[in-house]
């Protein structure tokens, strides 16, 4: 069993191997991850338990990352959405980021690129938090 101690995160991606090895490094670099692999299974867990953070892939089908983005907007404002693509242009970046998501990261990355965005993200929340 591991130790759950950082953010709860729910990773959302159709590649079952790819989601799955997100969710472990997470796990092993103390952040307690849940892997979904598609909108709908994402929707449930989301009604079923609090998020702190949603780590989604863009391009699923049929519904796409876009969707649980708004998804999670809706039901949890506050709950930051990192959208990652491996397939990354500068107009699906902007459209991502005017949707709502906090970030977007390219795939592949490194255990690093995303702890690192994570831990930006985790200070954006609280410098919000503590700025009104």
């Amino acid at each position: 069993m591991s130790m759950r101690s950082g953010p709860r995160i729910l990773v959302v991606d159709d590649d079952r191997d790819y989601g799955e090895l997100v969710a472990e490094l997470l796990e092993m670099r103390g952040y307690p991850a849940d892997a979904t692999f598609d909108v709908e299974a994402a929707g449930t867990r989301l009604k079923a338990g609090r998020y702190d953070a949603v780590v989604t892939d863009l391009h699923m089908g049929p519904m796409n990352g876009m969707d649980l983005l708004a998804i999670v907007r809706e039901r949890h404002p506050d709950t930051p959405v990192i959208v990652m693509s491996a397939f990354p242009t500068a107009d699906t970046r902007a459209d991502v980021m005017a949707a709502g998501a906090c970030a977007f990261i390219d795939k592949p990355f490194g255990a690093n690129d995303l702890i690192g965005v994570l831990t930006q993200v985790g200070k954006g929340a609280s410098d919000t938090s503590s700025a009104s």
